[in-house]
């Protein structure tokens, strides 16, 4: 009779390193996810980039079978420090000529929108 060969040991701690690697993965995953998605509500807070207000030019709806509204207008930052006459970006519902939204510059003609309302003037 041949002898018997058991390789329980070898499985049980290649079966423990893949669950440690799962795991460190997943978090890892889990991690990345959680980054980002603080990142994006910082934009959309007015944490990060520049607040500011964007003054629709005009609007056109673009793209088939779901289309967007794709507008052009000026943003300017609040603080008056930058401002774009030719900033480009997607809303819902389209603005009318002359009608302005809030937005947050995340870089050079990249916006999003804000959910933080406009500055009050304090002029009397």
């Amino acid at each position: 009779m041949a002898p018997v060969i058991s390789n329980r040991g070898l499985s049980r701690s290649a079966n423990q390193a893949q669950r440690l690697a799962f795991s460190v993965l997943f978090a890892l995953i889990g991690a990345g996810l959680t980054a980002f998605g603080l990142y994006q509500a910082g934009h959309a807070v007015g944490l990060l980039g520049e607040p500011g207000t964007l003054t629709g030019a005009s609007c056109a709806r673009v793209g088939q079978p779901k289309p967007e509204i794709r507008c052009t207008g000026s943003f300017r930052s609040d603080d008056g420090r930058s401002t774009d006459p030719a900033a480009r970006f997607t809303v819902n519902p389209s603005l009318a000529s002359g009608q302005t939204t809030r937005l947050v510059r995340v870089d050079a003609g990249s916006y999003v929108g804000s959910a933080r309302p406009a500055p009050r003037s304090t002029r009397h």
